[in-house]
């Protein structure tokens, strides 16, 4: 289906995914202090909220807010495995040790033994 002929979604301002990418933009034009970008932003989310927008003008933006999203989960994911530390199977220091713990059960019991014979 052509974006021309494509029916706008029926939802609030606010569940809007254009709207969302806008109001990133826009804040994200204020942190950088690029007060026309701003605007620009600021005017095209209040045309959503008036359902003022074109049409076109909204399909664009749709694209635009598709591409960005994809964008951010790619580096959501880059982010990800660069925090992960890598996995080194040469090492036994994530493995659990049965003897080790069977003695810290056994120290356990009689540790309530001994508290349970002093009442």
């Amino acid at each position: 289906m052509d974006s021309q002929h494509k029916q706008r979604p029926t939802m609030s301002f606010w569940d809007d995914p254009v709207y969302h990418y806008l109001s990133r933009q826009h804040q994200s034009a204020l942190d950088s202090g690029n007060d026309l970008e701003a605007e620009t932003y600021d005017k095209h989310m209040q045309d959503i909220v008036n359902q003022s927008m074109s049409d076109n003008d909204y399909w664009r933006l749709d694209e635009e807010a598709k591409t960005d999203r994809k964008n951010r989960k790619q580096e959501r994911k880059q982010n990800q495995r660069q925090k992960r530390p890598p996995i080194n199977t040469s090492t036994t220091e994530g493995s659990i040790n049965t003897a080790d713990l069977k003695k810290n059960a056994s120290l356990i019991l009689k540790s309530r033994e001994k508290m349970s014979s002093k009442r």
